[in-house]
């Protein structure tokens, strides 16, 4: 089942059939739109250079009936090979600046909170010494970082329909706030049951830590939005084969991609 959402939230769903997947060259598959069936080939072919190794991967699809439906189907899948790079970048910009603002809201919320910083020396048997943590923030860091990332993806694939900072910046509060409780459950609470620590400090790092997933919620939301549909300058070729047959047909290249 193929489904399509665009940015007013419209969505169409098509049904088709794997015909042939040859691992990790090649995938076909037939795709019923209705009045039609049309047969697509998806291609991967590993193209070697000085600059390292890149996939190029290549959609024929054949079998329209009519030109109207040749152009339409033209016009969606060009857009959605033009939108890829600028899709993946919106992702990575939002993780990273979502990562940032989980460290800033962390750093200051011990600054702004003596309490809690009083309420960690308690269990010094516990947590490791602000100078021991020095050696490992790295690593914490760099994790986070990755465990941000399926965040911002998740959101994408949630919010496609999203127009607007204003927007974008509530579901995002919304959704970090999801993750927020999801981080108090699985996290906070867990600590409190496994090490020895006391109520309070429990309580403080709950409302820390679902604080710091609104806020990074928010800065997901605000800077990743699908972009606005669009005519993409993405070269097209015409398949001259399903031409001379009478149907018209499509092949695509599209961007490379680090292999």
């Amino acid at each position: 089942m193929l489904r399509f959402t665009n940015p007013e939230m419209n969505r169409s769903s098509y049904k088709g059939q794997y015909d042939q997947i040859v691992e990790p060259e090649m995938i076909a598959f037939h795709a019923d739109f209705g009045p039609t069936t049309t047969r697509v080939v998806v291609e991967f072919v590993d193209l070697h250079s000085d600059q390292g190794s890149q996939t190029k991967v290549v959609l024929t699809q054949v079998g329209f009936p009519t030109q109207d439906i040749f152009n339409g189907v033209s016009q969606g899948t060009h857009e959605a090979f033009d939108k890829l790079d600028s899709l993946l970048a919106r992702i990575a910009l939002a993780a990273l600046v979502g990562f940032v603002a989980y460290f800033v809201v962390g750093f200051a919320t011990f600054g702004l909170l003596p309490s809690l910083r009083s309420e960690f020396l308690k269990y010094q048997t516990v947590y490791r010494s602000q100078e021991a943590m020095k050696s490992v923030m790295p690593v914490g860091m760099a994790f986070m970082f990755f465990a941000i990332v399926p965040l911002a993806i998740l959101y994408a694939m949630l919010c496609q329909g999203v127009s607007g900072f204003a927007e974008g910046a509530r579901l995002g509060a919304l959704f970090g706030a999801l993750i927020g409780v999801f981080a108090i459950g699985s996290f906070v609470v867990h600590n409190y049951v496994n090490p020895q620590i006391g109520l309070k400090l429990t309580v403080q790092q709950a409302v820390v830590y679902f604080v710091e997933w609104v806020v990074v919620g928010i800065v997901i939301g605000f800077i990743y939005r699908p972009l606005s549909p669009h005519y993409c300058s993405l070269h097209k070729e015409c398949n001259s084969l399903a031409q001379k047959r009478g149907q018209p047909g499509l092949q695509y290249a599209a961007a490379q991609f680090p292999g």
